[in-house]
């Protein structure tokens, strides 16, 4: 094999290597995110006793809603679904809150649903609080919960740092994005790329709230190893274990349902 040949090859092992790089850089998103999109005058017609939202946010943003009440409110879950589908299929969860008496407070991030707007971690960020904000004015913060499930639990993790709040509730976690993408490419920079940080690690031991997660031990989606981790780094609150649980499954223990009640009353 001459020099030439090898000189070649290594060059074009290079050149593919730079442009896997890029490509991941620009279009990252799509590896992360998977919204469904819905036309503006879809009606949620599946659900029953919800106001519908649209926020203008800051940074351009518009943000579509569901509140639903209870009846006899004892206060409200600000909730941050996972990153695929929208508020058409997510917005069901409403009947664990709702059969417990705490209203739902469930929002599409940009580009989902019928949300609008440039999305990027700042952005959401910057939207859950402005979200936050709004519903400050009708509750107490000792009668809000953040709940975030599995790509949700980074913006919640956010928020909690920033605002009072009766807990925080974590599904499904994960340590960081960092981590998670690493463990699957290895051989790529990825922390130096990655433009969605969430780094639940290092922000769990400043909150001032109690943490509850709830995490499977089969879960090949966000590793159980990640609640574990947070888990050791709680300074108030507990973790629930669901012996071969998966990443969508939870709601469907018992357990889930006895331990979300004894968090909310």
């Amino acid at each position: 094999m001459s020099v030439t040949f090898l000189l070649f090859f290594v060059f074009l092992l290079v050149g593919m290597y730079l442009i896997l790089l890029i490509l991941l850089y620009i279009k990252q998103e799509n590896f992360i995110f998977h919204p469904t999109k819905l036309s503006p005058t879809y009606a949620f017609n599946q659900f029953e006793n919800f106001e519908e939202h649209l926020f203008k946010t800051p940074n351009d943003g518009l943000i579509n809603a569901l509140h639903f009440k209870s009846q006899n409110s004892k206060g409200i879950v600000l909730y941050f679904h996972g990153n695929a589908r929208s508020l058409d299929d997510w917005a069901w969860v409403h009947e664990d809150f709702i059969n417990l008496n705490y209203d739902l407070f469930i929002w599409d991030y940009r580009s989902y649903g019928k949300s609008k707007g440039k999305l990027s971690e700042s952005n959401i960020n910057s939207d859950a609080l402005f979200l936050y904000n709004q519903i400050i004015k009708h509750f107490d913060a000792e009668n809000i919960v953040l709940y975030g499930r599995s790509i949700g639990t980074g913006p919640a993790m956010e928020l909690a740092t920033k605002v009072a709040a009766k807990c925080l509730v974590l599904e499904t976690p994960y340590t960081s994005i960092g981590s998670m993408a690493g463990a699957n490419f290895p051989f790529l920079p990825i922390k130096q790329i990655l433009r969605y940080k969430f780094n639940n690690i290092r922000k769990i031991k400043t909150l001032k709230m109690p943490v509850y997660i709830f995490t499977g031990t089969n879960d090949s989606i966000t590793p159980h190893k990640h609640s574990l981790k947070l888990a050791n780094r709680l300074k108030e609150g507990k973790i629930i274990i669901f012996e071969g649980g998966v990443h969508g499954n939870l709601s469907d223990f018992p357990k889930y349902h006895e331990e979300l009640a004894k968090i909310l009353k």
